[in-house]
């Protein structure tokens, strides 16, 4: 599974380079509007990360088809006029992989956690093309996986690369949103 073995190895990798020099730089941060979001990121994260990383070792051992997929397939990608999708853009991250990588972008990005909604995007999907029991099953690793991982870009590109953005409140509407869904996975 190419997306399950990136993520493990990303997140691993980001944690291990990051996590000893977070606090300094937040101290020091000349943004202050990310100091807290991101603080309050770790307590969750650090809550979730034995469980989802299981998974992912688990995951990876899944006999699932693989195919074309973009991998990073989220609502801000996806073009619509009215309901109808127009077009996709960003095909950076496509690789051979599973279906299930690119479902459970685009299903958290576009109703999160309301599995209610993930249950009418999965079945409008399998109208199209049935899913195998393996691929439903790695949905929702993926998608535990991609809220852990898309909260460490973040903290990656604002502290550890200094990347600056042209409006600061869409990446902390981003980070907001990936903290409640972080703080939703790490619920009892």
């Amino acid at each position: 599974m190419p997306a399950v073995a990136d993520v493990r190895r990303a997140w691993w990798r980001g944690w291990r380079k990051c996590s000893p020099g977070w606090a300094a730089n937040w101290t020091g941060c000349s943004r202050p509007w990310t100091r807290g979001s991101f603080r309050n990121w770790l307590p969750p994260v650090r809550r979730a990360a034995a469980t989802v990383r299981d998974e992912l070792r688990k995951a990876v051992e899944v006999p699932v088809a693989l195919q074309p997929c973009i991998r990073d397939l989220w609502h801000d990608h996806v073009l619509f006029t009215g309901d109808e999708v127009t077009g996709i853009v960003d095909y950076g991250a496509l690789r051979i992989d599973s279906v299930a990588a690119d479902l459970a972008r685009l299903l958290g990005s576009l109703v999160e956690d309301d599995r209610d909604a993930w249950g009418v995007g999965l079945a409008a999907y399998q109208s199209v093309r049935p899913l195998a029991a393996h691929e439903s099953m790695l949905l929702y690793a993926y998608d535990r996986a991609n809220v852990l991982l898309s909260g460490l870009h973040w903290l990656q590109w604002v502290f550890c690369r200094g990347y600056t953005f042209a409006d600061p409140r869409c990446v902390l509407r981003r980070v907001e949103t990936n903290l409640r869904r972080l703080r939703r996975l790490t619920e009892p």
